[in-house]
């Protein structure tokens, strides 16, 4: 006796599956009542289940608790399609952002009437969402620039004619306290003029070739004097040979500088942060292309996940006595010279923040 023809079409389904498994998005075929006849590899990777569990199931089930696959496939008439992102949550692993296309093919055979195809659009949301947040900085720097700059005259008018009482009154007369505050104050205020023109208004970028490690050594050693935890024990490690880098050494010196100060700060001591200096093969953000990557690691803390998001923002900052400009302006220089500045915080275990440096092209 011949042996029977599989469920979903015979040997022309056998052949057009094995297409379909090598395929890079998920693919999966659903039957009238939306149960799941045929799923690829990438499917079944994508969504973390097996194929015993995945044929025969309802399809809309398939992609946790979120309602757009199940609507989707309710909604999308014969002969139609229909296109949703969602959310989708695999147990323990973090979230994953799906972009699916349903396709209601009503002349396909009754195992084949639903065609769906999935893939991960996480990196292209989190460019898009990049992109949208780059412009509010960009009009939000040209803003916090033009008020820096109505503020520099008159400030340095105050500070002049202070200093000028300051000369005049007697060395016994009790208003040189007052005049002498007066400064201090001035001098804050002065300090944050000068930060908001720098995120605001960046020089341009000098950009020639420089070691990676070269830049993170005169960091470590700016940031020995400044630092209260001193810099022994901080560790630095050069993973493989890694190309130069083509940036303006002074502006990424002073990015790197203010993360190293943030993960002292966040530990108390040198010995719980390390810098890793590396040539990845692929680089995290593709429109950096070929890139050097430096890590400045530590045990602290961390960052809690509702303030992950918000770091790099202008003025955000849970320290009493900080302006919130630090991280923001080493965002924006790194990127000012072709790069990516980027954070990862798991409470309790480790912070990274990650810069990405366009290297060298020969």
């Amino acid at each position: 006796m011949s042996a029977q023809p599989r469920i979903r079409g015979g040997e022309r389904a056998l052949f057009a599956e094995a297409i379909l498994d090598n395929l890079t998005s998920g693919v999966m075929t659903a039957g009238v009542e939306t149960r799941v006849t045929f799923a690829n590899r990438k499917a079944l990777q994508l969504l973390g289940l097996e194929a015993e569990r995945t044929l025969g199931s309802f399809a809309g089930d398939l992609f946790g608790a979120s309602a757009a696959p199940r609507q989707a496939l309710l909604t999308t008439g014969a002969g139609a399609d229909q296109q949703v992102e969602f959310e989708f949550r695999r147990g323990g692993a973090g979230p994953l952002s799906l972009g699916m296309t349903v396709i209601h093919a009503a002349s396909a055979p009754p195992q084949m009437r639903y065609l769906i195809l999935f893939r991960d659009v996480s990196e292209r949301l989190r460019t898009r969402s990049e992109m949208g947040r780059l412009e509010r900085l960009s009009a939000l720097g040209g803003m916090v620039a033009g008020f820096a700059h109505e503020v520099r005259n008159p400030l340095a008018g105050i500070q002049a004619l202070t200093e000028t009482l300051l000369g005049e009154l007697a060395p016994e007369d009790p208003h040189r306290e007052y005049a002498s505050r007066i400064l201090v104050l001035l001098a804050r205020v002065e300090g944050f003029v000068r930060a908001s023109l720098e995120f605001g208004q960046p020089r341009p970028p000098d950009r020639r070739p420089h070691s990676a490690a070269s830049l993170v050594a005169r960091a470590v050693e700016a940031v020995e004097g400044a630092a209260a935890a001193g810099t022994a024990g901080l560790r630095i490690a050069v993973e493989g040979p890694v190309p130069d880098v083509l940036v303006d050494g002074g502006q990424i010196t002073d990015s790197l500088l203010a993360l190293l100060e943030n993960a002292l700060e966040s530990t108390g001591t040198a010995d719980r942060v390390a810098v890793r200096i590396s040539a990845p093969a692929d680089p995290v953000l593709d429109d950096v292309g070929h890139a050097v990557q430096i890590d400045v690691v530590d045990n602290g803390p961390g960052i809690p996940e509702g303030l992950i998001g918000r770091i790099f923002d202008p003025f955000f900052t849970t320290k009493p006595k900080e302006i919130g400009l630090g991280l923001s302006i080493a965002q924006t220089l790194i990127r000012e010279n072709g790069g990516r500045l980027f954070a990862r915080s798991t409470p309790g275990v480790e912070t990274v923040f990650s810069v990405l440096l366009p290297e060298v092209r020969s």
